[in-house]
């Protein structure tokens, strides 16, 4: 064993001893039970092997509740299968559903939301599958970097499937992947999994950027960004971030709010002024207008060919009908808001 090894592991070794016996971590004492135990044998391992690691998870939230019965220790996401080097295969890859065991809300959000729609966006384009595996694939390079945050075996259209809610093929696809199944890690990184780093924008910055999609060069350079970086970067403070208006109150289902391809209705008096343009159109105009809040939008809002190809945008989303009335949808993730956005 290398000098710095030894080293590593003494060290690590004697915080271990400490942190199970309730030295650091809390003041209630621990015994060493099998879990414990099992727990104690992987990082004792793994200290000498990759250090990194076990400081990592040292350092969690994980490793640190603020109630002792709910620390999570390695075989609670991995298993207890893997015992020696030579079957490492048999230690469990975390899926998102692993961590769903504890955190439900944040999982159902985040299923409901684009997020896990990721890998099959990325698979609908056609530059996708004419790249090789090493790349796409298991290398988790180019694209699949980032859209690996996707839930893996979600089928569309191009699978044969005509609905309008993706498809589950039960797990096909994610089989074939040893790794990166996990999703939440794209924000969470391993194995700290700290909320803190998820609710910072730089956490965003790896993947929303680029000449495809900029929206981190977007946000530095518009005046929250700006003041953002010159005020410093503690949570709460007076410039909003990408988490701010994209997971309000920590809403993993990650929506799109006014910005980048967003959409904007209407607001009562831009509908009622369509009258005059549309006289024929006065009755859904009226009903429409009925729905809607009052405000003192300008510009664009003001003019009746943009309010229209808004109102066409909004058929095609779901969000008005065929005669320019509300749905569901409008009603749901429109009306119920409407306090808070107008």
């Amino acid at each position: 064993m290398k000098l710095h090894q030894l080293l590593a592991s003494t060290t690590i070794a004697a915080l271990m001893l400490l942190w199970h016996t309730g030295s650091i971590a809390d003041s209630a004492k621990k015994t060493l039970d099998e879990e414990q135990m099992a727990h104690k044998d992987c990082a004792g391992c793994h200290v000498t092997i990759n250090p990194g690691i076990v400081k990592q998870h040292l350092d969690s939230p994980h490793a640190n509740p603020k109630k002792v019965e709910d620390e999570v220790r390695c075989h609670d996401c991995h298993g207890t299968n893997h015992k020696t080097m030579d079957d490492y295969a048999k230690a469990e890859m975390p899926t998102a559903e692993t961590c769903g065991e504890c955190h439900k809300k944040q999982m159902k959000q985040h299923k409901n939301g684009k997020h896990n729609l990721g890998w099959l966006v990325m698979k609908s384009q056609i530059a996708w599958h004419g790249q090789p595996g090493a790349i796409t694939q298991q290398g988790y390079r180019g694209c699949s970097g980032c859209h690996k945050i996707g839930e893996k075996g979600l089928m569309g259209v191009t699978d044969g499937n005509m609905e309008a809610t993706p498809k589950s093929d039960g797990g096909k696809e994610a089989s074939k992947y040893r790794y990166g199944n996990a999703q939440c890690d794209a924000c969470h990184t391993r194995h700290s999994f700290k909320a803190s780093e998820a609710a910072d924008p730089r956490a965003c910055s790896n993947c929303h950027m680029g000449f495809d999609h900029p929206q981190w060069e977007m946000y530095t350079s518009s005046k929250h960004g700006i003041v953002w970086g010159i005020e410093g970067h503690e949570e709460g403070e007076r410039a909003p971030t990408c988490q701010t208006c994209h997971l309000m109150e920590g809403d993993h289902e990650v929506r799109t709010p006014w910005g980048f391809l967003g959409l904007r209705i209407p607001i009562k008096e831009n509908v009622l002024a369509l009258i005059d343009v549309a006289p024929s159109l006065k009755e859904p105009l009226t009903n429409l207008a009925a729905a809607l809040p009052s405000g003192n939008y300008m510009d664009l809002d003001d003019d009746p060919q943009w309010t229209f190809d808004r109102a066409l945008i909004l058929q095609a989303a779901g969000v008005l009908d065929a005669s320019l009335q509300p749905t569901e949808r409008f009603v749901e993730q429109v009306s119920l808001r409407s306090r808070d956005v107008f």
